[in-house]
């Protein structure tokens, strides 16, 4: 059952009053998408920043601080906290503390941002284009890579697209405008205790361009201001109680220092040059392959036939270019930081299909979309090829990408029914084939990233829990481990996992050098060395990579060591700073 209803004649648009929820493609989402991302959390070790996000939510279990992320006990002024509470909730849930669980959180956001994006759909367009939109976001390179690992992008993105999303769905929809910016601004304030300021500056910016070049007086509104005070409400939740911990200076650093850092950094101008004419193509990549529809907003006879649609392309592309511009001029920008953004880019890949299919339009109208269907039928089977290739060539056989016979079998059967299912609907360009050859290149990707290319990650991956538990053993059970630096957090996280405890820091010099029954064990980063030798005599334990692939020579290493009693006899296995800090050691392998 669904019901149209006209909306106002500024905003210029039909709005459908759908039950998405009622739908069978709402759950057939849900599925897909446990499919893809739930199946297989723990193949892959932890890597990137997932287990700082993860030792910071473990202290906070641990002294029952939820106001200030610390690590190793000390401030981390980097980004608010929202991410950690979210792994710290998944850990007291699942009562774990493994892969799993700190994925757990991203995985979720993956799962309501998808649905999101459906629900919004079936506001604008039919079943079909809102199915389109959702897979596109589900199956894009990035997400399939991002939205299962517990980095912070996943769910800044639910957030930023329930921010960006909900203010356009009540604009349309005519409701309160104390509504519609309570709900904007509510949600961009969680995007801000998320990450820091890049979703409110998505969301304040794209609301704010599209009422000044749309409608003005929106921006005058009572509303407004009751939005703007549920912003600061929301903020002020987190912000209050930790500017009376640690301080006005902290609490700024905590959402400006990242950004602030990167923006200072002395550039040459040929190399921001480079950037800014190469980050829309890394960002059109990430979004592959469906990033290809959104060509079709060059051609001016598809912009011709966007009728009612009209404002909703306006305000998903507006909201598009307000998020690329500050990355295009930062040099570290990467295209990750862009995600945010994709919920937005799978909607006008979907109002493109959505026009393909309007009785009005034209071969210039549905180019995109046919020229989709010939790459995708012609790419998938060339993958099917390039895989059986890599598994059965002698000379390719042992590389990453060589998978298991019945893999290669199944592989190849999705590859030829995504083909047949593309030029099906070439062939009989009804709305129907549109639909099962939409959804059978969405599962054809979910099945090259789950399976190919997450088997070929595990291949080339280090894997430092089995070295930490050996270095571990050769610890007393009631000895402390320190660090003289901030620890590298993957080392800190197994450490944890293996035997629950937590790494102290330490000072080597003064005092602390004096009082051998404080500390005993100790460890450090091989890439920061000291500025002088420690004044006093120690033993190697063991060495552990850190290295995120594997490599014939290790450089970022930990190394273990115990302190020697004064007086000691010489040991083989005494610590030597050259021998340490040049030497490399092989990845994903204890040393003694």
């Amino acid at each position: 059952m669904e019901a149209v209803v006209q909306s106002s004649p500024s905003a210029g648009l039909i709005v459908r009053r759908a039950r998405w929820w009622r739908e069978k493609e709402f759950w057939l989402l849900a599925a897909f998408v446990i499919a893809v991302y739930f199946t297989r959390p723990t193949a892959l070790s932890l890597r990137g920043e997932e287990s700082r996000w993860a030792n910071i939510a473990r202290e906070m279990l641990q002294t029952g601080d939820y106001v200030v992320p610390r690590q190793q006990g000390e401030v981390f002024a980097n980004r608010p906290p929202l991410a950690n509470w979210l792994l710290a909730l998944s850990m007291t849930v699942t009562g774990r503390h493994d892969e799993w669980a700190v994925r757990l959180p991203t995985m979720l956001a993956t799962l309501l941002t998808t649905l999101l994006i459906y629900a919004v759909g079936r506001q604008l367009l039919s079943r079909t284009g809102a199915i389109v939109s959702a897979l596109a976001y589900a199956t894009m390179g990035q997400v399939l890579q991002l939205g299962r690992h517990a980095e912070s992008e996943a769910v800044l993105t639910l957030f930023v697209a329930a921010s960006l999303l909900g203010w356009l769905v009540c604009y349309v929809r005519q409701s309160p405008a104390w509504v519609t910016w309570c709900v904007c601004y509510s949600f961009a304030a969680l995007a801000g205790l998320a990450k820091g300021p890049q979703g409110p500056a998505y969301a304040f910016g794209t609301t704010w361009a599209f009422c000044l070049l749309f409608d003005r007086r929106y921006l005058l509104t009572r509303g407004h201001l009751a939005g703007l005070a549920a912003f600061a409400a929301v903020t002020a939740v987190w912000q209050v109680p930790l500017m009376l911990r640690v301080g006005l200076r902290d609490a700024v650093d905590i959402w400006v220092y990242e950004a602030g850092y990167r923006m200072a950094a002395v550039i040459p101008l040929k190399d921001r040059l480079l950037h800014l004419g190469k980050f829309p193509w890394i960002a059109l990549g990430c979004m592959l392959p469906w990033s290809g529809l959104l060509v079709a907003y060059g051609d001016r006879s598809l912009r011709k036939h966007l009728g009612e649609l009209k404002r909703p392309a306006q305000y998903l592309g507006l909201a598009m270019l307000v998020g690329i511009a500050p990355l295009m001029i930062s040099t570290f920008a990467r295209g990750r930081y862009y995600m945010p953004l994709y919920p937005c880019g799978a909607l006008l890949a979907g109002i493109v299909v959505e026009l393909s299919l309007s009785p009005v339009a034209g071969w210039r109208t549905s180019r995109a979309w046919r020229c989709f269907l010939v790459v995708s039928a012609g790419i998938a089977p060339a993958a099917a090829i390039f895989i059986a290739a890599a598994s059965y060539v002698p000379l390719w056989s042992q590389g990453p990408y060589a998978q298991t016979p019945t893999t290669v079998a199944v592989f190849a059967a999705f590859a030829l029914l995504t083909a047949w299912f593309c030029r099906e609907a070439l062939a009989r360009y009804t709305r129907r084939n549109t639909y099962l050859a939409a959804c059978s290149v969405a599962v054809f990707c979910g099945l090259a990233y789950t399976v190919v290319i997450v088997n070929a990650y595990q291949r080339r991956s280090t894997d430092p829990h089995a070295d930490v538990a050996a270095v571990v053993k050769q610890i007393p059970a009631d000895a402390k481990l320190v660090s003289f630096t901030t620890i590298h957090h993957l080392f800190a996280y197994y450490v944890a996992d293996v035997s629950g405890k937590s790494i102290l820091r330490a000072d080597p010099s003064g005092a602390a050098a004096q009082a051998p029954a404080e500390w005993e064990y100790f460890c450090f980063n091989t890439w920061e060395p000291p500025a002088e030798p420690w004044p006093f005599r120690w033993e190697q334990i063991g060495t552990v990579s850190i290295e995120r692939n594997k490599r014939s020579q290790s450089t970022d290493c930990v190394v273990v060591g115990r302190r020697l009693p004064e007086g000691s006899p010489i040991s083989a296995r005494e610590g030597s700073f050259k021998t340490i800090f040049t030497a490399t050691a092989p990845a994903g392998s204890t040393l003694r």
